[in-house]
């Protein structure tokens, strides 16, 4: 009943005023029956002041006439009348004189007073009476038998007594008319206020909660029909403008977000944004291109290391540096290389720059969020290796110019032999042992020719499978060997001191030379005007240490911490590079379980310090 009742505001209004209507009739009803039940008495006491009057008028006359008997039957007569219970005359002692009912007679009302009044009380049988008391003032026609009047002011006392019950029906069935009345009165009442509730409050109000409904479902366009001009209407109205300006404001912020989204996805580089609890929430097209899905919604929502790493949890932050992990420690912006995975499962390597950047949630606390610049290093790997082909076309020069002076000595011996042995222009036989000493030369020169070419092939063939036992003086010859024409081309001396052969460490072959040849050229490049290389080797403490020690320009300290960064160039011959050498070198050297560190002074040159374990 009561969630009937609570589930419609027309009858929580209806029951309300009925219980306020109901209490207000029940209240005056009860003040009806009170003032009603006064009346009575007022009109009762006038009565028997009345009665009185007239019993006075005939005991003075029966006083007169000495006719007591006739003042009887009066007052016998009175007290047969409906609704009239007792008629009594006291004397001033209170006794008895005259009565209705006989067997009154000579009793003394002790507790009764005397003086004029009318109200309820039980009579000498018990019997609930309105009573109405009127003493019968001495005059002077009655002096004669009751004596002066300053003695006997009062000759005796009338008692009327009215049946009670009577009275109480009259007044309860007047009550339960009025009642009725009222009652009937209350439901006409009701039902007009619940007829104009539902028209004028329940059906304006029901429409404006369906379109609330409406509208908090997405519907927009809702509006509610206004009719009047009252407060309602009024709400109607403001209901109306309220939807309007949320559409445009809705309008506005789909611009403003496709704005946003269309700013980001023009940016070349993969971007993306993670929340603190890794999910990402904002994608470009980029980014969604490098992980192989069709736009940047499509990973919104999931973890980051799920859409580009294709793991269950979050990156292991011993083993890949997570931006997320490193900005909430440090605070500041950071930039990192890490192998992403495409939809297909294809790995490729991608260079993160990551900040912080904070906003306000929808309590107005500030809420810190992560924005990536993701760069696929594909294309820069091309360009890396494209670099590579350039400096080995350099090494083939020098290579060139290391076979094509074996080959003359050759060519030369040859013609001698030729011209000597008699086969050319009619010459004559010499001795065996100057054709031996002439074949000898052309020997030597050809594996002058096979031993650079193996020193070529050794740098450029393909790693093995797995770690091998690579000869640490073997490696560092060759990478001297290849380079020695460049380094007389630049004016460069190259000093090498190196270990005694069986020096080994435990890497491939071409990396180990790859890496020499790379330092080597790196300290080319730092001496545009000459100057010396220095390239060692030591043996200690189960490690082996090679050293490169040029006399260049040195490098600045305020670059120092970044020289091992990817794509981070500063050459001092001008030439601009791509900044992956020293990212391959150090890669190299730590994948091998090494160390690489530079130390430098401006002016004078710089010393790099790598450190492998010994095989």
């Amino acid at each position: 009943m009561s969630q009937w009742m609570t589930a419609s505001l027309s009858r929580k209004v209806v029951a309300v005023v009925a219980a306020v209507l109901a209490g207000a009739s029940l209240v005056f009803l009860l003040l009806f029956v009170s003032l009603y039940r006064a009346e009575l008495e007022v009109e009762r006491s006038m009565a028997s002041e009345r009665i009185n009057r007239l019993l006075q008028a005939s005991l003075e006359n029966a006083m007169v006439k000495r006719d007591l008997d006739g003042l009887r039957a009066i007052i016998s007569h009175l007290g047969e009348l409906d609704g009239i219970s007792g008629v009594m005359i006291l004397n001033p002692d209170k006794e008895v004189r005259f009565a209705s009912d006989p067997t009154l007679l000579g009793q003394v009302m002790g507790e009764e007073t005397l003086d004029a009044h009318t109200r309820f009380t039980s009579n000498e049988h018990g019997r609930e009476v309105l009573r109405s008391v009127n003493p019968v003032h001495n005059k002077e026609v009655c002096q004669q038998c009751h004596g002066d009047i300053a003695d006997n002011p009062v000759n005796g006392v009338l008692f009327v007594d009215y049946d009670a019950d009577a009275l109480r029906g009259k007044a309860m069935s007047t009550a339960l008319t009025l009642g009725a009345s009222g009652v009937a009165v209350l439901m006409l009442v009701l039902a007009l206020l619940t007829w104009s509730l539902r028209r004028m409050v329940v059906a304006p109000v029901s429409r404006l909660s369906q379109a609330s409904t409406r509208l908090t479902a997405g519907d927009l366009t809702v509006r509610v029909p206004v009719h009047g001009e009252d407060e309602l209407a009024e709400l109607g109205r403001s209901f109306n403008k309220m939807a309007a300006t949320l559409e445009q404001s809705m309008a506005a912020l789909r611009q403003r977000e496709e704005f946003q989204q269309a700013l980001i996805d023009a940016i070349p580089d993969g971007v993306r944004v993670i929340d603190s609890g890794y999910q990402v929430v904002a994608a470009n097209a980029a980014y969604a291109q490098q992980v192989g899905a069709s736009r940047g919604s499509d990973v919104v929502g999931l973890p980051c290391y799920a859409s580009s790493h294709h793991r269950d949890g979050p990156c292991p932050i011993t083993l890949v540096t997570c931006p997320l992990h490193e900005i909430n420690a440090n605070g500041d912006a950071i930039k990192t290389v890490h192998q992403h995975i495409r939809a297909n499962g294809e790995p490729f390597f991608v260079e993160i720059s990551a900040a912080p950047m904070t906003i306000r949630d929808d309590t107005g606390q500030p809420r810190t969020l992560i924005v990536e610049a993701i760069r696929d290093m594909s294309a820069d790997a091309e360009i890396s290796h494209g670099q590579r082909l350039s400096e080995i076309a350099q090494l083939a020069t020098g290579v060139a110019h290391e076979i094509r002076n074996p080959l003359v000595a050759i060519r030369m011996a040859l013609e001698g032999i030729l011209r000597k042995g008699g086969l050319v222009d009619g010459g004559t036989v010499h001795e065996p042992a100057t054709l031996a000493r002439y074949l000898s030369l052309v020997l030597g020169q050809i594996e002058s020719c096979i031993g650079v070419s193996e020193r070529l092939l050794n740098l450029t063939h393909f790693p093995a499978e797995g770690p091998e036992v690579v000869d640490v003086r073997a490696a560092l010859e060759d990478a001297i060997a290849l380079l020695t024409y460049e380094a007389s081309v630049d004016g460069i001396t190259v000093i090498a001191d190196l270990p005694d052969s069986g020096t080994a460490v435990l890497a491939t072959g071409s990396e180990i030379r790859m890496l020499a040849v790379n330092m080597m050229q790196n300290a080319f490049h730092a001496m545009p005007n000459g100057g010396s290389l220095t390239v060692s080797a030591t043996v200690s403490n189960r490690q082996v240490t090679l050293s490169f020690k040029d006399t260049g320009v040195g490098i600045p300290p305020d670059v120092m911490s970044r020289i091992f960064d990817p794509y981070f160039t500063r050459r001092a011959d001008g030439v601009e590079g791509t900044g992956m050498g020293l990212t391959i070198c150090k890669n190299i050297v730590e994948s091998y379980e090494g160390t690489i560190s530079a130390d430098s002074e401006p002016g004078k040159g710089t010393t790099f310090t790598i450190t492998f374990p010994e095989a």
